[in-house]
């Protein structure tokens, strides 16, 4: 049985060109070519200019930089620190017109360890969902229709 978390690059990637490659595994995506530089194991003290940044991410740590200070220094069971949730938000500046996340939870527990961050960003993303909500699934697929949604019948 495989160990978790997985280390290394699946069979299927490994045969794979190396600029491929960059960001699977165990490797954390770094170009300074796309400015993709923020290093999510070496935090900085202060968390870089997210000023001119589109998500909702960037637009919390900007109103609320002391998030930033209280999570630095908390890590999952797992291994996966703040900066392995901010790297893509922090890296990645998006379109002004396209709001992002800028998140990423690397585990389950990180919605829980990085509440402080997660909470409000999934609360400003979705227009309100309160920390104590919970997300309905239904899967009894007695209910789901068989009216065709496919205008032309194929």
């Amino acid at each position: 049985m495989a160990s978790y978390p997985p280390t290394g690059l699946a069979p299927t990637v490994e045969h794979l060109p190396e600029w491929i490659k960059l960001g699977l595994g165990d490797k954390e995506y770094m170009c300074e070519e796309k400015k993709a530089t923020f290093d999510p194991d070496n935090l900085p003290e202060k968390l870089p200019d997210l000023s001119k940044h589109s998500s909702y991410m960037a637009e919390l740590m900007c109103e609320k930089p002391e998030i930033y200070e209280k999570l630095k220094g908390k890590t999952t069971k797992n291994g996966v620190n703040l900066g392995k949730c901010l790297k893509t938000g922090v890296d990645n500046p998006g379109h002004p017109s396209i709001k992002t996340v800028g998140l990423v939870a690397g585990d389950e527990e990180s919605y829980e360890v990085f509440k402080d961050l997660f909470d409000p960003v999934i609360d400003s993303r979705h227009g309100g969902f309160p920390a104590d909500a919970k997300h309905t699934t239904d899967l009894d697929f007695s209910k789901v229709s068989d009216t065709p949604i496919d205008p032309t019948g194929k």
